[in-house]
């Protein structure tokens, strides 16, 4: 994922906890974060809602990487405003994210 982010231009950075992102983004305005559902620690949904909350990072598009195929979480992840890929075809759903994202960008 890392790999292919970086082929998109995206400068990248990963961490293992999602509570380290936090410190991350007073130092370094990101545009674009990409949550995996299964990192430990601060859930996915709670990572975006304390994102959406702070005014300066309300611009940050936000991706979450889910294998559930739950209506309700589409549903919480699309009144995020967050973007939801499906873990099983993560590099198309991805890729495509990204081509838009460019697209918009410009």
């Amino acid at each position: 994922m890392i790999a292919l982010l970086r082929e998109h231009g995206w400068l990248v950075h990963g961490v293992s906890c999602a509570e380290h992102a936090f410190n991350i983004l007073v130092h370094i305005p990101y545009t674009l974060i990409v949550l995996d559902s299964k990192l430990p620690g601060i859930g996915a949904m709670d990572f975006v809602r304390v994102v959406r909350a702070s005014g300066e990072r309300q611009a940050i598009q936000l991706v979450i990487i889910n294998s559930s195929e739950s209506a309700n979480w589409e549903n919480q992840i699309a009144e995020s405003g967050a973007f939801l890929v499906r873990r099983s075809r993560w590099r198309d759903d991805l890729s495509g994210f990204l081509v838009l994202t460019a697209k918009i960008r410009r």
